[in-house]
């Protein structure tokens, strides 16, 4: 199976994520929960990119497969994030 982008180019998005993680607080004026939310987030990517066996990986100690599948999972946990820390909008009703 062919690769939809070369991995350079992922590593290029991967830290422009973890600048925008990064700077979301300051710039969109996130504070406490959202703030810590977004720090995070940042923050693992980041370890997760440098330490990810691609060319602009630093440790190379996780392998391509294992990085895009930790991706998937914080995909999935930054999703449902805004209703674990109690910041969404939309409240899930509990059932009567």
């Amino acid at each position: 199976m062919s690769k939809p982008i070369k991995a350079t180019h992922h590593n290029f998005f991967d830290l422009a994520a973890v600048a925008a993680f990064l700077l979301a607080p300051t710039v969109l004026g996130f504070a406490g929960k959202a703030a810590n939310g977004s720090y995070i987030a940042g923050i693992v990517l980041l370890i997760l990119t440098l330490s990810s066996d691609m060319p602009l990986g630093v440790a190379k100690l996780v392998k391509g497969p294992i990085h895009g599948y930790v991706e998937l999972a914080g995909g999935v946990a930054l999703f449902a994030l805004p209703w674990v820390l109690g910041l969404s909008l939309i409240h899930i009703s509990e059932p009567t």
